[in-house]
């Protein structure tokens, strides 16, 4: 149910409701859920009853498949548990399937948020740094940076997929046997050195951009199978200014039994209901902290 391409989100969704259903290889039923967009093309999480008054912050939330909710419904998900709980909050989500650091970047340096926030809340994980470098299908259309020989970052037109501009290509790519040879060839799915170093880049320039416009900027860390990556985006986060949360809850490369609580199912890593819950709750205690530590300062 995806709309046309927008030029520089890559896509947004269509307005109306809409069932969404995932079976396993074994044809046995992931989720049959129920996904709700307003008239931007985001998801609706608040609910006809839900006041805002006497919220403690305000913020806006970007992210990808796991900030959306994806395979939950709207009662289930990340940002309608941070609107509904006894620490009122205030929450604007800017989050798609398939989105990346490079969709929320390009949403702060364009104004194409709804209001200028408290707190500016990325959640990411190394891997969307395939989605900066236009390596995946549905990167197509979404900004392309890129870093100049003086590290400098600049936007450079759009991410093209030959998958989506080439005809026969496009066609081919309806094979799951001919799709997965394309991706191993060109590398689809592995994350190079360069690809981390422009994803990094494009979090220092997140947290610029927030901070030019009055916004702190806030930077959780979902599950990554690629763990040593985590300390380089905790440091870089802290070297620019910014505040950073680890939510993994779980190692990727070594589950437990334990562990199928935060993932809906051994083919779906997307977080389940309970797994939100217990974000929720790591979140809010961050951000309850930082209103002590305000406090404390004014005392003072």
């Amino acid at each position: 149910f995806r709309s046309d391409a927008h030029k520089g989100l890559g896509y947004l969704f269509k307005e109306g409701i809409f069932n969404s259903k995932k079976y396993s290889s074994e044809d046995k039923l992931i989720y049959d859920v129920t996904y709700e967009i307003n008239s931007n093309g985001y998801r609706v999480y608040k609910t006809d009853s839900q006041s805002n008054e006497g919220y403690h912050k305000d913020l806006s939330l970007f992210g990808g498949s796991f900030t959306f909710g994806e395979g939950l419904n709207k009662e289930e998900t990340l940002p309608f548990l941070l609107m509904n709980n006894k620490f009122i909050l205030k929450v604007d989500t800017y989050a798609l399937s398939g989105w990346g650091v490079q969709q929320a970047l390009f949403l702060l340096e364009n104004n194409l948020v709804r209001k200028k926030s408290s707190i500016n809340v990325l959640l990411t994980f190394p891997e969307h740094s395939l989605r900066s470098s236009c390596k995946p299908k549905y990167s197509h259309n979404s900004a392309l940076y890129v870093l100049k020989t003086d590290s400098s970052l600049i936007q450079n037109g759009l991410c093209r997929n030959k998958l989506v501009t080439n005809n026969f290509l496009r066609v081919l790519s309806k094979s799951r046997l001919f799709l997965g040879g394309y991706n191993n060839f060109y590398n689809i799915n592995t994350v190079e050195e360069e690809d981390l170093t422009l994803y990094l880049a494009l979090i220092k320039r997140f947290i610029q951009e927030s901070k030019k416009n009055g916004s702190r900027a806030l930077i959780g860390v979902l599950p990554t199978k690629l763990t040593r990556q985590v300390k380089n985006i905790k440091d870089i986060v802290i070297d620019e200014g910014g505040e950073f949360i680890d939510l993994q809850q779980y190692n990727v490369n070594s589950k437990t039994i334990e562990d199928k609580k935060f993932y809906l199912h051994e083919e779906d890593n997307h977080p389940t209901f309970y797994s939100n819950k217990e974000r929720v709750i790591m979140l809010i205690d961050y951000i309850k902290k930082d209103l002590h530590r305000e406090k404390d300062k004014r005392e003072f």
